[in-house]
C-alpha cells in the first residue's frame, strides 16, 4: 500500500466512513488524476473527473461550468475532493508580486473556498475534501 493509500484509508478511518462503499470523486487538474487511479481499497470506487489544466482562480470565478456537467454522478454519501492550485502557483502569483504575494495568495483561496462553499449547498450529504500540495 502507497504512503497515499495508507493516508487515505487512515482518513476514511477516522471519519468512519470505511466500513460502508462509496465513491471519491476528484474534479481538478492533473492532481485530480495522478495518485488517486492507484487507489484500491475496499468499498471504495475513485472516479476521476480531470477538467484538464485548469486554474484554482477559474474554478473560483465559476464552478458550476467547470463541473456541473459531471455532478449528476455524485451521490448521497460521495466524497469530492477539489484538486486545484498548483499552476496558480507556480505559474501565475509571482505576476502580481506588486499586490504582495500573502494578499494575492488569500484571495485565490478565500474565493477559492466560496466558490467550493456554493457547490456543496447544491449537494446534500456529501463530504468534500480539498487536496493541499504545501
Amino acid at each position: 500500500m502507497s504512503v497515499f493509500q495508507k493516508m487515505i484509508f487512515l482518513l476514511l478511518v477516522t471519519l468512519n466512513l470505511y466500513s460502508k462503499a462509496f465513491t471519491i470523486h476528484t474534479f481538478g487538474d492533473s492532481h485530480s488524476k495522478f495518485c488517486w487511479q492507484a487507489i484500491a481499497l475496499d468499498n471504495v470506487t475513485v472516479s476521476i473527473h480531470y477538467l484538464g489544466p485548469k486554474l484554482m482562480y477559474s474554478f473560483a470565478k465559476d464552478p458550476l461550468s467547470l463541473i456541473k456537467s459531471d455532478m449528476n454522478n455524485v451521490k448521497q454519501g460521495d466524497i469530492i475532493c477539489f484538486c486545484f492550485g498548483e499552476i496558480d502557483c507556480r505559474c501565475h502569483v509571482h505576476k502580481y508580486i506588486n499586490l504582495g504575494y500573502e494578499y494575492v495568495i488569500d484571495e485565490l483561496v478565500n474565493n477559492y473556498i466560496k466558490a467550493i462553499v456554493l457547490v456543496c449547498r447544491l449537494l446534500s450529504d456529501v463530504n468534500v475534501w480539498i487536496q493541499d500540495f504545501r
